[in-house]
């Protein structure tokens, strides 16, 4: 008896009902009944267009295996175009099938025998005129596009978090959802004040915020949530801004602009760079070197190291990430729960938010063209001396804003920390954490570890860390208190309770 293949599509099932590939099915069985064949297998791509090339078709392709390896002798199908919708797809099933020997086609127009020129003629002009109506439809779809873009209107699609729907075909806009307007200007205000992508999304995991289709927040859904054109009032067509948009903005074009220049900044840190500890030193330790923010780095045993990573930078300094820390982080911590710290803070003149964000948006620009030239230097497209000269002179333009931010964070940062830092402190999320130090310190430099004998017993060296304090009374209020690194080490022997904190402070995890 002949053995029979069953085929079944359906472009679109938005209800996940089957209803269209079950339809389909019965009538192929009541086909291959009439013509006395028995059905071998059904092979049913739900929901799938034939039309687009991106679109694996894998039930199809299991069929095109099995016809080739002879496991089948003939194919029902409920229409022909539910094969192809592409002539050069159509070619390839007419050599598979003559290369295997297959010949009996059937299909409610009627039997088509492959072997017969005719017949491959007749289902080829199917083919074709397929592909036609598949071009008009496309063209048609993609002119009301176009027309509703030129109204400011929507095109339909998926809701996006932020808005409702719409109706296209009414010309009802898309209205404000308040609750997920307020999340997105959450957003964009923490990442202009310097917030992690991976920060923002671990946070609203914790807080159980989903998207649209009730999925997980993840890096790239919430940068590409925050960068759409649609959330400053604006059109696309074609992935280009065309023009106003006639539903209410989330946020003001500059807000989302700059909100965008920050994300540009592909060197930026968007998610920890090992899933089992965190590096609240991140963007705050610099080479002594060459100038480069240290990177966290991994080496032999699972050790973790702050360091100059090549060949961006210049490979000569690292330091262990629980020694810096441990030695690091009860100074500044110390000092962020101090009265006096807090006042000089408070006494700082700050700049506006619209300020802050300016400042942030100018190195994001910055830290970007800093990366291309780094990246020209690696691959000898710029000169030494050229590098140098045009990377030191955006390094002091971006230090010098930093100074300027500090003002701004340290007030904003310390000011929402209720009760002490220290006790905080294992609470605080990763950028928290990063926001509470960079209220103290514009950076610290790490020098290079030099060996010397006897001196410090195996201990950490404090001359290796130069700390650029944002006010000069900082600076004083450590030097009084006897907390810079830079004063003997002795300084760890009569503070053993910094010593103790320290331990109990090292995060070893994310």
């Amino acid at each position: 008896m002949v053995q029979a293949a069953i085929y079944t599509r359906i472009s679109s099932d938005r209800d996940d009902d089957r209803q269209g590939v079950d339809a389909q099915e019965e009538d192929c069985r009541r086909l291959c009944e009439r013509l006395g064949w028995e059905v071998a297998e059904v092979y049913c791509d739900n929901d799938i267009s034939a039309a687009d090339p991106r679109k694996r078709r894998d039930r199809y392709q299991q069929m095109l295996r099995d016809i080739a390896a002879r496991k089948v002798d003939a194919l029902a199908v409920a229409k022909a175009d539910r094969l192809h919708r592409r002539p050069s797809e159509l070619e390839e099933f007419f050599n598979t099938c003559d290369a295997a020997g297959l010949t009996q086609m059937a299909s409610a127009a009627g039997e088509h025998n492959l072997s017969d020129p005719a017949h491959v003629m007749m289902l080829r002009n199917l083919g074709t005129y397929a592909a036609y109506e598949v071009a008009t439809t496309k063209a048609r779809i993609k002119r009301r596009k176009l027309q509703l873009a030129e109204k400011g209107l929507s095109t339909g699609g998926p809701r996006p978090f932020g808005y409702t729907s719409g109706d296209a075909a009414s010309s009802e806009l898309p209205q404000i959802i308040e609750d997920e307007a307020a999340l997105i200007r959450e957003a964009a205000e923490r990442v202009l004040a310097g917030w992690t992508l991976y920060g923002i999304a671990k946070d609203w995991s914790e807080r159980a915020i989903k998207t649209s289709k009730g999925n997980a927040w993840s890096v790239s859904t919430i940068r590409g949530m925050l960068i759409r054109p649609r959330n400053a009032g604006l059109r696309v067509h074609q992935k280009e801004v065309i023009g106003k948009a006639e539903w209410e903005p989330i946020l003001d074009r500059s807000t989302w602009e700059r909100v965008g220049n920050v994300l540009q900044d592909f060197s930026r840190l968007s998610r920890p760079k090992s899933k089992k500890r965190s590096y609240p030193l991140l963007g705050v330790l610099t080479c002594s070197e060459c100038g480069r923010a240290l990177a966290s780095v991994s080496k032999g045993g699972g050790t973790s190291y702050y360091g100059c990573r090549k060949p961006a930078g210049c490979g000569a300094v690292f330091v262990k990430c629980a020694v810096v820390e441990g030695y690091l982080l009860p100074i500044l911590l110390e000092i962020a729960d101090s009265p006096a710290a807090r006042h000089v803070i408070a006494q700082v003149e700050t700049a506006d938010q619209d300020q802050m964000r300016i400042l942030l948006a100018d190195n994001a620009t910055d830290a970007a063209t800093l990366e291309r030239l780094t990246d020209d230097y690696a691959d000898n497209i710029m000169d030494r001396e050229s590098f140098r000269r045009q990377s030191a002179r955006l390094r002091a333009r971006v230090a010098d804003r930093h100074e300027r931010l500090a003002a701004i964070r340290g007030q904003g940062v310390l000011g929402k920390v209720s009760g002490s830092v220290v006790e905080a402190w294992a609470d605080m999320s990763n950028d928290e954490r990063r926001a509470v130090v960079l209220a103290l310190v514009s950076s610290v430099t790490v020098r290079r570890y030099v060996p010397r004998k006897g001196r410090f017993g195996g201990r950490f060296d404090p001359t290796r860390l130069v700390i650029h304090w944002n006010y000069d009374g900082l600076e004083r209020i450590a030097e009084a208190e006897g907390l810079d690194p830079a004063d003997d080490p002795a300084w760890q022997a009569e503070r053993a309770a910094a010593a103790q904190l320290a331990e109990n402070l090292v995060d070893r995890t994310a």
